[in-house]
């Protein structure tokens, strides 16, 4: 008799999210904002929900029907795909119960994490095990002649994922965009980018390795093995995106090693106070509670979620978890500067 798969048991469990009746105003609200923008893929995503929206407001109730893996071992909801839902549209969803709460746990920087130990760059290991503000840090070493330290910040904040996985300079002025004019962008972009591998030499080291292997096996089946000696075989004749999909698995394949560490053992940890998984999510999971168990509920997951990444290799991750009425929060879109902003607020562009 085939054994359980643990995972498979903790996504049975799963609580449905309770649907606000506003959410069907607000998703009309917002297909309009998006269709203004002319952005035709996230239009499209957007009205394949139209349907399933309608059934939930009826049944006062979601979940994701399905899932499956990805090459990397994340777990992906399907049918539909709750993961995906847009920050806006999450405050109409709430738990299913009266008296309960959601709980949000994540991890903190956990690619530049995984990336300092599977690198074993000095520099970045230095900064994510400092105790300190990891992009504050990031900032620092990649960015020293940026007068404005909050812009400094904000700046690799926005850029540190798109580097992590392989972004070039396009997607590096793309991102500043929505921090910078877009001239000073485009100026600085590529002083970023240099300024990022420059300070990280076994990182990029990691990276060039990746684009080696890619050259070497254009086609068919790669390996990528988790620091924990996992191995994730990718059919790379199927996927798009060559050596910057190998660094992304990289990242990938030890953090869902972790999260599947949290499901297997998350019943046993919450349960006992009425709490159950809602949501997994890449990084974290929502989970719903009684209210009163919160302090509870927040330390054991707090441990539970440290425990994982340690026993994935990467000690000392840390961990937000947050209660929540509802499952997102209203939050001012980030735009990009328009006219009437100074030229270069940057003070003078990074020369790394």
């Amino acid at each position: 008799m085939k054994p359980l798969d643990p995972v498979a048991v903790a996504l049975d469990r799963r609580r449905p999210f309770r649907v606000l009746p506003t959410l069907q105003p607000a998703l009309i609200a917002y297909e309009h904002a998006i269709a203004e923008t002319g952005d035709v893929h996230a239009l499209r995503r957007l009205r394949s929900y139209r349907a399933m929206v309608g059934r939930a407001i009826e049944k006062g109730s979601i979940t994701s029907a399905t899932w499956h893996r990805e090459p990397s071992g994340r777990i992906r909801l399907d049918k539909p795909s709750l993961q995906q839902v847009a920050n806006a549209l999450r405050i109409h969803f709430a738990p299913s119960r009266e008296g309960y709460a959601f709980f949000d746990a994540d991890y903190k920087c956990a690619h530049l994490a995984i990336a300092a130990a599977r690198s074993r760059d000095p520099t970045l290991l230095a900064i994510v095990g400092s105790g300190q503000d990891v992009y504050a840090e990031i900032a620092r070493v990649v960015l020293p002649t940026v007068p404005d330290r909050a812009l400094a910040r904000k700046v690799a904040k926005v850029c540190a994922l798109a580097l992590l996985n392989g972004g070039d300079t396009k997607t590096v002025s793309r991102l500043l965009a929505t921090v910078v004019p877009l001239e000073v962008a485009r100026a600085a972009a590529p002083l970023v980018f240099v300024g990022w591998w420059t300070s990280f030499p076994k990182l990029r080291a990691f990276r060039d390795a990746a684009k080696t292997a890619d050259h070497e096996r254009p086609a068919g089946q790669h390996v990528v093995q988790t620091l924990t000696g996992r191995s994730v075989s990718i059919d790379m004749s199927k996927r798009k995106g060559g050596w910057r999909t190998l660094l992304s698995i990289a990242w990938t394949s030890v953090e869902s090693e972790a999260m599947d560490y949290v499901l297997e053992r998350l019943h046993g940890t919450i349960g006992v106070f009425g709490g159950a998984l809602v949501l997994p999510m890449y990084d974290g999971v929502l989970v719903e509670a009684p209210e009163r168990a919160a302090k509870s509920i927040q330390v054991r997951l707090t441990g539970l979620m440290k425990r994982a990444m340690e026993a994935s290799g990467v000690p000392g991750v840390g961990v937000d978890v947050e209660m929540r009425s509802c499952w997102g929060e209203e939050k001012p879109a980030v735009a990009a500067a328009t006219t009437g902003a100074p030229l270069d607020p940057w003070g003078a562009l990074p020369n790394p």
